[in-house]
């Protein structure tokens, strides 16, 4: 990994988890 080259699942993943424990 080269830190600006990231899968888009390795970002929407923890955004929806965390979005999921938040507020709903």
């Amino acid at each position: 990994r080269h830190g600006i080259a990231v899968p888009v699942s390795d970002v929407v993943v923890p955004l929806l988890a965390a979005g999921s424990e938040g507020p709903g």
